[in-house]
């Protein structure tokens, strides 16, 4: 049994079915009834797939963020007492995003929408407006989100680090190379535990076909990888974090992480 400042994180490594929402949501609600976790990471755009020829292909697969898969899950959830970032293409009026729900036995807690778009997402996505933000779980956990690309960008894990995260739930779709390697310093760098939910499989138009990397990595603070997965294969991967150890910034005993920032020389 975790105790309040001990508590399980899980990613979940899936292989969608292009186009099926319905089938993709059946699927994770049956991985996650069975995932013993306080926080479940599932993939970017889980419930859709990624690849689409157009913005008129993937508008149809595009959710409002009060949708009935997000009440069933939401639903599990609050019999798990546990909380879930799932990936999704949004819909808002005319607007599509490429975002991630945190969803909690108290319902929507926060829809975070991506700020960094990768390659041929800048054709179907808008460019995310949310900015940011950290969120507190009903046992003091504290969640931020950033997606995929998100993560080559510092600024990312540290604007989350900044607002106090104890852990970076981190839905992917990669299919460059180097994510997975840098991931020890992003939770390093920033002292958290990061999550990183990447999927499997290939997929393809007529004119584009992408290979997903699989890997999903769990690290914590000290770099440490705690869990990760194959390449190939869809699973469940988790590990026990301890919340002190998120929160302790102390590099040694004279040096601050945070506290220890000049940011009147950087040029940002």
């Amino acid at each position: 049994m975790c105790t309040m400042e001990h508590l399980r994180i899980a990613a979940l490594q899936t292989c969608p079915v292009h186009g099926d929402v319905a089938e993709n949501a059946d699927r994770l609600l049956t991985v996650i009834s069975q995932t013993d976790a306080h926080c479940i990471v599932a993939p970017e755009l889980a419930l859709s797939g990624y690849v689409f020829a157009s913005r008129e292909h993937l508008r149809p697969l595009a959710l409002k963020a009060d949708n009935e898969y997000f009440q069933r899950f939401i639903t599990v959830l609050k019999q798990k007492d546990s909380y879930l970032v799932l990936g999704f293409a949004e819909a808002d009026g005319d607007n599509i995003y490429n975002s991630a729900a945190l969803l909690g036995p108290e319902g929507i807690v926060s829809v975070y929408r991506k700020t960094h778009l990768f390659y041929n997402e800048k054709n179907l996505f808008d460019a995310g407006d949310t900015g940011f933000s950290v969120h507190e779980t009903n046992r003091g956990l504290r969640i931020g989100m950033m997606i995929c690309f998100d993560w080559v960008f510092p600024e990312s894990a540290r604007s989350l680090a900044l607002l106090d995260a104890d852990v970076i739930a981190h839905p992917s779709n990669l299919v460059l190379p180097y994510c997975q390697q840098s991931m020890p310093t992003r939770a390093l760098e920033n002292r958290v535990y990061t999550v990183t939910a990447n999927r499997i499989g290939t997929e393809g138009t007529g004119e584009q076909e992408l290979n997903f990397t699989g890997g999903s990595i769990i690290v914590g603070p000290r770099a440490t990888v705690l869990a990760e997965a194959a390449v190939d294969a869809p699973c469940v991967i988790s590990a026990e974090i301890d919340m002190s150890a998120s929160r302790d910034k102390w590099m040694t005993p004279e040096n601050h992480l945070l506290g220890d920032r000049r940011t009147k020389l950087y040029n940002l």
